[in-house]
């Protein structure tokens, strides 16, 4: 791909739409690398945001840390771990799949691949892992620590919501969603799975992505261009 090519594709996305930067910095800078041209996109933004720092909170680069910190050395990464029950619970619901066993499984493989992933670099990447379940019973506790971790001050403020609880359930209860069977399933299979050796799972997602995975970005990342669109069809 031709640097004007990834540039105009890229400001096209909802998420370069959403920093409202002028594409024209990245015109004018021409970063040489995705890791450069990355960060001149962010740095900008929180210039723009009068902020010191910026985040990325992607699941899927759970498995790019190595080469996260490749682009950025002195990268500090945070992965938070919840319950497979609850998480899976959630997964569920949100995606009500027609083959609920074979979804339940592939959740399964996908939440021991990522805490194999998390727990191998734990102690040799700048890495900081919290719990989930810990964040939400004392939220002020662990934003502490985060703040520590990455050396800043801590400031009350920090503990407010500014967005609403983002929840497959809302009002509904999980509790009962899963019978006896099912969780007994859900636990054996990842018990099992956290057996092999984390070299099997590195195999297994290189040929996934090799082999399987689309190169394609998902069509959520040009959500704004398709809605524009559909509106111009309907005139």
């Amino acid at each position: 791909m031709n640097y004007i090519e990834l540039t105009e594709c890229f400001c096209a996305s909802d998420y370069f739409l959403l920093t409202k930067l002028n594409k024209k910095i990245l015109y004018e800078k021409r970063p040489s690398t995705y890791g450069t041209f990355f960060k001149l996109v962010m740095n900008c933004y929180a210039s723009k945001q009068d902020t010191s720092g910026w985040l990325e909170k992607t699941p899927d680069n759970t498995y790019l840390i190595e080469r996260i910190q490749k682009c950025y050395p002195d990268a500090n990464f945070i992965a938070i771990e919840r319950n497979i029950i609850d998480t899976i619970k959630s997964a569920v619901k949100l995606n009500n799949p027609k083959h609920k066993k074979l979804f339940v499984l592939k959740w399964v493989l996908q939440y021991t691949l990522s805490q194999k992933h998390i727990d191998y670099f734990y102690n040799k990447k700048n890495l900081k892992k919290i719990h989930y379940e810990n964040l939400i019973d004392d939220k002020e506790k662990q934003i502490m620590e985060i703040c520590e971790y990455i050396d800043i001050n801590f400031e009350s403020s920090m503990l407010t919501d500014e967005y609403s609880q983002n929840t497959s359930f809302k009002n509904e209860s999980k509790s009962n969603y899963f019978t006896r069977s099912e969780l007994m399933c859900i636990k054996c299979s990842h018990f099992i799975l956290k057996l092999l050796p984390y070299q099997i799972y590195r195999f297994l997602y290189f040929i996934y992505i090799k082999y399987i995975k689309s190169s394609e970005l998902p069509a959520s990342f040009y959500k704004f261009q398709r809605e524009k669109m559909n509106k111009l069809d309907e005139m």
